[in-house]
């Protein structure tokens, strides 16, 4: 209880006003830098920087076995979620999201994409779900990840189509973005998840 409620004031999830300093210790916290790309990356010192609905938030999730987390504060609002539970499936980054609108409100429509928003999958057919399978390898963590076709379903991962291209899944794959090439044949995946952003896998059989 102890190391989670210094983790917790450390996100401002207990309070805001508690021990001299953490103003300065919550600062560098969220701390970002940016990639080999030039893209600012939005994992800082062991939180995600996001916002929502313009707000700024700071959070992390977490899993182990079928345990599940997700904390998330909006220093602007003085506000923290937490959200705990032993049930593998219950969507904890969804569940955040849909009480922050409820507290914060809704002003807008968004359109982008993000491994922790909900959004609606579309249905494709046989044939262009088969054009996703193969074998990808990612060189620096030398794995390969394979996807194939079964009961209309993209496994192992159950991935489910946002738009051509753009996959929801399970972890590690949570969103997958197919990249192609001037044959519009299918190279690889950049795939994002609460670890990693952009990480590419190389199609190995195409």
């Amino acid at each position: 209880m102890r190391l989670m409620e210094i983790t917790f004031r450390a996100l401002g999830a207990v309070e805001y006003w508690g021990y001299i300093g953490w103003e300065a210790h919550f600062e560098m916290m969220q701390t970002v830098d940016k990639l080999n790309n030039g893209v600012e990356n939005n994992y800082a010192y062991g939180v995600g920087i996001g916002s929502f609905e313009g707000i700024k938030s700071v959070g992390h999730g977490g899993a182990i076995g079928g345990f599940r987390a997700n904390v998330i504060t909006y220093p602007d609002k003085e506000l923290s979620i937490v959200i705990l539970t032993n049930f593998s499936m219950s969507s904890v980054g969804q569940r955040s999201n849909a009480i922050s609108e409820i507290l914060l409100g809704k002003t807008s429509e968004s359109d982008e994409v993000s491994a922790l928003n909900p959004v609606e999958t579309i249905k494709l057919s046989k044939n262009k779900l088969a054009s996703y399978e193969g074998s990808f390898w990612n060189d620096p963590v030398n794995t390969t990840r394979k996807i194939y076709l079964r009961d209309d379903t993209l496994r192992d991962f159950n991935m489910k189509v946002i738009i051509p291209d753009v996959l929801e899944a399970e972890w590690p794959f949570v969103l997958s973005k197919f990249e192609r090439n001037a044959e519009d044949q299918i190279t690889g995946i950049r795939v994002s998840n609460g670890r990693v952003k952009d990480l590419w896998f190389e199609k190995k059989n195409r």
